[in-house]
């Protein structure tokens, strides 16, 4: 009957077991779902810019393209309002050019040179001076990015926000926005530049074909017009396909051969190269990829006041540049620099005609400058935006690192008991009051092991050891809060339970690990558990410059006391009657009453236990012998008492609790106390 029972609560804790890891697995399910939520959205966003500038080449008209455009902004970062802001006639002052979610056009605001001074994104709210000055289009809080034309002026300011009104049914703008708006501003400044840049040709066109009809004798000289506007147009929609294509591709090393490809379908020249300063020596730059040419030089010199005025130029084979550069072998060339995202020169893209192949190509004509400026620039923007992406892409991929590594030195489950979502938030003083059982776990003999195994030795036998424990205090819900050298402290949140069932399962772990190393011919390594159960203050101690994760109070110091005492009882694991109180299934366990003791440093007299693994309570004393035993003892009966303890040691002659009440009570009928209410009070620590 005893076996079946015994089977039950094993099928029993079994099941108990298989409950809390499903938990587990529903919380980690929940975890990864949200995590997986936040990258579908990330993805959502750049597919949502993505389709819009797929989309955007084809808008007849500014305002058009600019209604999409806003459409855009608010699906892809789901906002309530946003608006194009231009410059107008009046100094100071900004006008509306396109609005999505105002009941009314915003009338026109007041703007100072100072507001926007680079290129990427702000985020302002309502204290800020912006929207102090703004206050009549009643935004809560805003991102806001400045677009720049083509000459670096200031043409307009792209804003999307959340108003005052309906700011909780919004989620907070946070930074996280700021990387993929700015890509998104950049583009359609662009865009708006380049229609700017369309619309001026097509009205040149407008304007030569009038003078036609005016003045026949002109005749050849407008047809010749038409054909160069014509092919400026065929070039720009080469530079739009090309700015579409540029979002599908994936490295860097496609992103510089579909440039050089582009430059030389819309310009029809032999080579071109893309080069950019070389990091390491500033007076050089780096060939990164080169198209049409079959020995071109890795490494180019080149002087600042080549590129002094960011213009674009064509230079032959008398110019300094190309006698510099003599090696790529170019009789003529067009050659544009463009800018890093500090305004600095980043690199130059030229491309040109051979000396060898002059006859076959037609002259550089300076009328191709504009849209070589146009495609070159562009094409320094995205380099430089993919520079950006790469960067926040590794900053965030580092900052997963850094809290992955964070996590071995500082449990997520501290950050949960604190309430907060990553160590970065952690400030000296946090701290919670919460009850909670507490596991010390040391290694007995560790002095005379160290002696023997030495520094090396030892120091890979506690990693052995501590590899092998920490893994079952994770399986039974609870977190290390301290590696103590040759001891452990961990914490159980939850269950009282969930401490005693790691004890029991850190006790059955031992008897397979010493069995391996006692294989290698090494020393098996043996430990004492106590475990205490109560109010705990866990929080961050520490000064300024080092934190570190710890908990206060009575009832860690009483586990570690507690823990002591099983080399006085020869226990392996031993708890308080204040965990015996919170636990939810103690029938699920095997565990003794052994003694009411006062601990070394306390007043207060609490009872311990000692846990049993499934089986040892066949070598240790009968119950119910030890109880009579016991119960003499607390009475004062020592005499009797001492008369139980030596049956009971006939019982179970391994049973070493026995010989500690027998030398006990020996001595208490030699020397019989004045004061006697069962507890015995502990002089040493252990």
């Amino acid at each position: 009957m005893k076996d079946r029972r015994s089977s039950y609560d094993e099928l029993s804790a079994h099941c108990a077991r298989l409950e809390e890891r499903i938990a587990e697995q529903l919380v980690l399910e929940r975890e990864l779902t949200a995590a997986k939520s936040r990258i579908d959205q990330e993805l959502r966003r750049f597919q949502t810019i993505q389709s819009f500038f797929e989309t955007s080449l084809a808008a007849d008209s500014d305002r058009d393209f600019l209604d999409n455009a806003l459409e855009a902004v608010i699906d892809a970062f789901e906002f309530e309002v946003a608006l194009v802001l231009r410059p107008s006639d009046t100094p100071g002052k900004l006008q509306t050019a396109g609005h999505f979610g105002f009941d009314q056009k915003p009338v026109d605001l007041d703007y100072e040179t100072a507001w926007f001074t680079d290129q990427s994104s702000s985020l302002i709210n309502e204290n800020n001076a912006i929207l102090a000055s703004w206050r009549s289009l009643g935004l809560r809080e805003a991102i806001a990015c400045p677009l720049w034309s083509a000459n670096g002026t200031l043409s307009g300011i792209i804003l999307g926000g959340v108003t005052t009104d309906n700011c909780e049914h919004y989620e907070p703008i946070t930074a996280e926005r700021s990387a993929a708006f700015t890509v998104m501003a950049r583009q359609i400044g662009s865009v708006l530049n380049n229609r700017a840049l369309n619309l001026e040709l097509i009205e040149q066109n407008r304007r030569l074909e009038t003078e036609h009809g005016r003045q026949l004798v002109l005749q050849r000289d407008l047809i010749r017009a038409k054909d160069q506007v014509d092919d400026e147009l065929m070039r720009f929609k080469s530079i739009q396909e090309y700015t579409a294509k540029t979002l599908d591709v994936e490295n860097d090393g496609a992103f510089f051969q579909l440039t050089l490809e582009a430059i030389i379908e819309a310009f029809e020249l032999e080579a071109a190269v893309f080069m950019q300063i070389d990091g390491a020596r500033p007076a050089r730059m780096e060939i990164v990829s080169q198209f049409g040419l079959e020995n071109a030089p890795s490494f180019l010199p080149y002087r600042n006041e080549w590129f002094s005025c960011r213009e674009c130029w064509i230079a032959d084979e008398q110019s300094e540049v190309l006698q510099q550069w003599s090696d790529l072998g170019f009789a003529t060339a067009i050659i544009c620099p463009f800018l890093d995202r500090h305004d600095e020169l980043g690199g130059v893209i030229l491309a040109g005609v051979t000396a060898e192949n002059m006859d076959f190509y037609e002259q550089i004509w300076p009328d191709i400058r504009v849209a070589f400026s146009v495609l070159v620039r562009q094409a320094g923007g995205l380099w430089t935006n993919r520079q950006l992406n790469a960067q926040v892409m590794a900053h965030n991929q580092r900052l997963a690192s850094l809290t992955k590594s964070y996590s071995r030195f500082v449990p997520f489950q501290f950050l949960e008991l604190l309430d907060r979502s990553s160590i970065e938030e952690i400030r000296t003083g946090d701290s919670v009051l919460k009850t909670m059982s507490v596991l010390f776990a040391d290694i007995r003999g560790f002095t005379m092991l160290s002696e023997r195994l030495g520094p090396t030795e030892i120091f890979v036998a506690l990693n052995e050891f501590l590899a092998t424990m920490e893994p079952l205090i994770a399986d039974a819900n609870g977190f290390i809060n301290q590696y103590l050298g040759d001891a452990i402290m961990a914490l159980f949140p939850g269950s009282a339970d969930d401490a005693l069932r790691c004890a029991e399962a850190m006790m059955d772990t031992q008897i397979a690990f010493n069995r391996e190393r006692e294989n290698r011919g090494e020393r098996p390594i043996f430990f004492g558990l106590g475990i205490n159960s109560g109010p705990l203050m866990i929080g961050a101690l520490g000064g300024g410059r080092r934190l570190d994760s710890n908990v206060i109070g009575d009832t860690a110091n009483l586990a570690s006391r507690v823990e002591g005492l099983t080399r006085l009882y020869g226990a392996s694991a031993i708890f308080t009657d204040r965990t015996h109180a919170l636990l939810e299934a103690p029938d699920a366990l095997e565990f003794r009453e052994i003694d009411r003791v006062v601990v070394k440093g306390r007043t207060e007299a609490c009872t311990i236990f000692e846990l049993l693994r499934p089986g040892q309570a066949e070598f240790r004393t009968d119950p119910e012998l030890l109880a009579g035993a016991v119960r003499s003892y607390r009475r004062g009966d020592f005499d009797a008492a001492l008369r139980l303890f030596r049956e009971c040691r006939s019982d179970a002659p391994d049973d070493p609790v026995t010989s500690v009440y027998i030398a006990r009570c020996k001595s208490l009928i030699e020397h019989p106390p004045e004061h006697w209410d069962g507890a015995w009070v502990l002089s040493q620590k252990s």
